[in-house]
């Protein structure tokens, strides 16, 4: 009888211990779940009183509105050898099969109708973006990804042959010239790199709707929050020479800017073949004019960084002295982990990779943290 009456007691104790767990980690849940800022509430926000932030706590948070979760990108030291030092031509002019290489990930039909791989990174942030666009009211959907070389000559060759085009121009340098205005030559796409995005619709008659033009608008106030800028822009004096506009194409700037220079580096003129019309690439200024040919603010922006820690990260500061160039640096890269670089006189000095969150940090992030609300820094704005 004893013995029944403790077996009893000992279940019933088990399950209210279980109860207790649900319930704490529920209400742990919606106390800690990052807040999405809509258009209307970014310059609104209260955050919690000051005390009430952990280290760990704040760490999450900053995680959760900027950067990567870490566990989302789980071939992290391979891709970060390959981002550094390992990029090869047949990856920049994507003859690479995505479906066999871990760096990539086949986006979901949550988010593509399409057979669409990425790199691993880019959707991570996509992500990110397509739920912030979808607290607004926005939809976003990926119509195209990752292009292989084959892919991209299928897309020139299906223009370059059309019967109407060849009637209309009977030269093959001017017919180049005229499939030019929206479509790339296979070996100059940056949709080879996995890190550029269409979004919708690529038909311009889309973007002149009214929901077109709630999609763009969108984008243009947010993209950039979450690493996407449009490369394309209009053609005027800040982009005089490449592609017509195009508002569906959107490139995830922290690793295709350092692709782009891979690509200057390593790519020339001898390397575009393999398609019909590729006679005429010797005439045409294919790098500089269509392969450069993008927004120079994402050009320029690069050029200008004196700190090479600064290209496309999101920095936090610390002690800094800009008129001696020396100090130390706190950034967060786009894998979440917290990096020191200390300078003197513009000279690195020390480097502490993944340092986590001290408690001496904590003042300095929760000051970041409450201020970004309003001024995200990411390298571009």
């Amino acid at each position: 009888m004893k013995r029944d009456l403790f077996f009893l007691c000992f279940v019933v104790f088990a399950l209210v211990i279980v109860i207790s767990g649900v319930v704490i980690k529920v209400r742990y849940f919606q106390n800690t779940k990052a807040p999405h800022l809509s258009l209307t509430e970014k310059n609104a926000q209260v955050l919690p009183d000051r005390n009430s932030f952990s280290a760990s706590f704040l760490f999450k948070k900053v995680k959760n509105l900027f950067v990567h979760q870490k566990e989302q990108n789980p071939d992290e030291e391979k891709f970060l050898s390959f981002f550094n030092d390992s990029v090869t031509k047949e990856f920049l002019l994507g003859k690479i099969r995505p479906a066999k290489d871990s760096m990539f990930i086949k986006v979901t039909t949550l988010h593509t109708e399409r057979n669409i791989y990425l790199l691993r990174p880019v959707y991570a942030s996509f992500i990110k973006m397509f739920e912030a666009a979808q607290e607004d009211g926005i939809q976003l959907l990926i119509t195209s990804g990752h292009r292989s070389f084959v892919d991209q000559v299928c897309e020139w060759e299906l223009k370059f042959n059309n019967q109407e085009n060849i009637e209309k121009f009977s030269d093959d340098l001017e017919r180049a010239k005229h499939v030019l205005k929206y479509r790339s030559m296979p070996g100059t796409s940056r949709h080879h790199w996995g890190t550029d995005i269409d979004l919708n619709s690529i038909k311009t008659e889309y973007f002149e709707t009214e929901k077109g033009q709630m999609v763009y608008n969108w984008l243009k106030e947010n993209a950039h929050l979450y690493g996407f800028y449009q490369p394309y822009t209009i053609q005027d004096e800040n982009r005089p020479v490449g592609y017509c506009e195009e508002k569906w194409h959107w490139s995830y700037i922290p690793i295709a800017g350092t692709l782009l220079d891979k690509y200057l580096e390593m790519i020339s003129k001898d390397d575009i073949k393999g398609f019909r019309g590729d006679k005429t690439v010797g005439s045409l200024d294919l790098i500089t004019n269509w392969v450069c040919g993008i927004d120079k603010k994402l050009l320029e922006k690069k050029e200008d960084q004196q700190n090479p820690y600064q290209n496309w990260q999101l920095k936090l500061y610390g002690h800094w002295d800009d008129r001696l160039q020396q100090g130390n640096w706190y950034y967060m890269d786009t894998y979440g982990n917290i990096n020191k670089i200390a300078y003197e006189s513009g000279v690195v000095v020390e480097e502490a990779k993944n340092i986590g969150l001290s408690s001496g940090l904590e003042s300095l992030f929760y000051e970041v943290f409450q201020s970004r609300f309003t001024d995200r820094l990411l390298s571009l704005k």
